[in-house]
């Protein structure tokens, strides 16, 4: 096998599948990453035999790593209550009621191995959630319980998993030892992604401070961070999803603005994206690409095991679908019923009504790779509790579970929003508008102070007069532009046209420094250079358009 050419076609499947999900509007990026995945699996001759424990070292702790990185702290702790909840409530439910199902319907599978199968598919997955969210309009707060929930019920799924698996190896199970053992993959975890990415920081600070700050040395340092945090947590036995996903969130805490000035932080951003495109969709082609050997395997032992063939399987899949949503929509249920925030929230005139955010919440809990990664390290016991066909159908069932919650979180998610109807969006712009107008006011506030400190030791301020009115007339215009917009709408019209206006004004720019070059009114170097500025400029409008 050319591993090469492999990457090759796994990276053009994913920029295919952009182009696919931009042709056709409201198709599910991920669902198109798996069908080429798929096609590559059935039509290569290659057989791509999937490590699990290469594959969360590779992938997942960047992943985690950005996706706590975008996380906002602050609105994670506002509704801890609500996360923790589900990751670790609404797991260990799950792993008990799915366990005893898949036994009960499918008794080839030993009650251990159930469970085994359960913990696997319990857990919601982060680079899912993080990749069909990010193409869904969803309100704040109901995407960051989503991402937090994501975050950290994995942990608390690889746990059960793992014990599930000692329990078929040895036939026994202790409660006490299987809790002080989660209480140290967790704490421990948390605790060495927080200290490997505050000293990172902080040495880094230190060198800059010292020997001046390097783009590529400070982006390649966030980019070591989780790997560093991952196998330094994997090393005393803690869990290693968990120190990544927290060194994320640790970057926020300690203010990666310590990590280079602006321009640093707009190419770190410009990597950190394409890291996470990349390996997004890497992730969904990669397990696309796995299915048509898994549903052949899949498809013997559910005829060696004396069922009814393919139509009971999929019945009999369907059923654990059905249980997993009914599981999930009845915790939580009696979470957002008895928190007090979101009771209050739901009370007031903005907040969602009960129901309407139940189904939304059930909806969108995607399993993803993480989950086949966790069932593939299910081991074919030479006692015969795990024979390789009940691993093969293990693996099958995880597989189908995967594939379905993700098409039915991206099909079924917009419409559910569109029926929760979360009208609170609006205060939250007008409160952003408001910082926005104090901030443009102290701006113009401590521009005029310093004018008048350098007036008083200059005789011509003709120069600072210049330099000084520029910089007043950006902050005043956008202080003018923050007062006229009366609302949301206006305000989004008014940054359309500003980005629009400002795409033509850079066009321009490009073709006159491009028809300067090509009459060698310029050097090569002073083109680089030039165009160089107008990349920036352009990242710079297309961060204000994002905002």
């Amino acid at each position: 096998m050319n591993v090469g050419l492999v990457v090759i076609l796994f990276l053009l499947a994913t920029v295919i599948s952009s182009l696919l999900s931009r042709v056709v509007p409201g198709l599910p990026r991920p669902l198109v990453q798996i069908a080429l995945g798929a096609a590559i699996g059935a039509l290569s001759p290659w057989n791509i035999t999937l490590d699990p424990h290469l594959f969360f070292l590779m992938i997942v702790p960047p992943l985690l790593f950005y996706d706590g990185w975008r996380l906002p702290s602050d609105d994670l702790a506002r509704d801890a209550p609500t996360v923790l909840s589900l990751a670790l409530v609404l797991v260990f439910v799950t792993v008990v009621a799915i366990g005893f199902l898949i036994h009960t319907i499918l008794p080839q599978l030993p009650l251990p191995v159930a469970f085994a199968l359960a913990a696997a598919i319990s857990p919601t997955d982060p680079v899912s959630v993080s990749a069909i969210t990010s193409r869904v309009p969803m309100p704040h707060r109901l995407m960051t319980v989503l991402q937090g929930e994501a975050l950290l019920n994995d942990s608390v799924g690889l746990v059960c998993f793992k014990f599930a698996v000692a329990a078929i190896a040895s036939g026994a199970f202790s409660i006490w030892q299987a809790s002080g053992e989660f209480l140290w993959l967790s704490s421990a975890g948390v605790g060495i992604g927080v200290a490997v990415t505050w000293l990172s920081i902080w040495l880094t600070a230190k060198i800059d401070d010292r020997l001046g700050a390097d783009a590529g040395s400070t982006a390649l340092i966030t980019v070591l961070i989780p790997f560093g945090a991952y196998i330094a947590a994997e090393h005393v036995s803690a869990s290693g999803v968990l120190a990544a996903a927290s060194s994320g969130l640790a970057v926020t805490l300690r203010h990666s603005a310590k990590l280079g000035g602006g321009v640093h932080r707009l190419e770190r951003r410009a990597i950190w994206n394409l890291i996470s495109y990349t390996l997004n969709g890497a992730v969904f082609v990669l397990l696309g690409e796995q299915l048509p050997r898994l549903l052949e395997s899949g498809l013997k032992v559910s005829g060696s095991a004396n069922l009814k063939g393919a139509e009971s399987l999929v019945l009999q899949i369907g059923l654990i679908l059905i249980a997993l949503y009914a599981v999930r929509l009845i915790v939580l249920g009696i979470v957002f019923g008895v928190l007090p925030a979101w009771r209050k929230l739901r009370a007031g005139d903005a907040g969602p009504k009960l129901f309407p955010l139940l189904v939304s919440m059930t909806v969108a809990s995607p399993r993803g790779a993480l989950t086949l990664a966790a069932i593939l390290t299910l081991p074919a016991t030479s006692s015969g509790e795990i024979s390789l066909e009940t691993r093969d159908l293990a693996i099958l069932v995880a597989a189908v579970v995967i594939v379905s919650t993700t098409t039915l979180t991206g099909l079924l998610l917009p419409v559910c929003l569109r029926w929760l109807d979360w009208s609170g969006t609006g205060s939250t712009r007008d409160e952003l508008r408001e910082i926005e107008v104090g901030m443009a006011e102290a701006a113009l506030s401590a521009l005029k102070d310093a004018r008048s400190d350098r007036a008083k030791d200059m005789e011509d301020t003709t120069a600072l007069d210049a330099a000084s009115g520029e910089i007043m007339e950006i902050y005043q215009h956008r202080l003018d532009s923050l007062h006229h917009e009366s609302d949301a709408d206006d305000r989004e019209v008014t940054a359309e046209l500003r980005c629009d206006l400002h795409s033509v004004a850079l066009k321009a720019e490009r073709r006159f420094l491009k028809d300067q070059r090509n009459e060698g009114e310029i050097t090569v170097s002073q083109a680089v250079e030039l165009d160089r500025r107008i990349d920036l400029e352009s990242a710079i409008k297309s961060q204000r358009g994002h905002d």
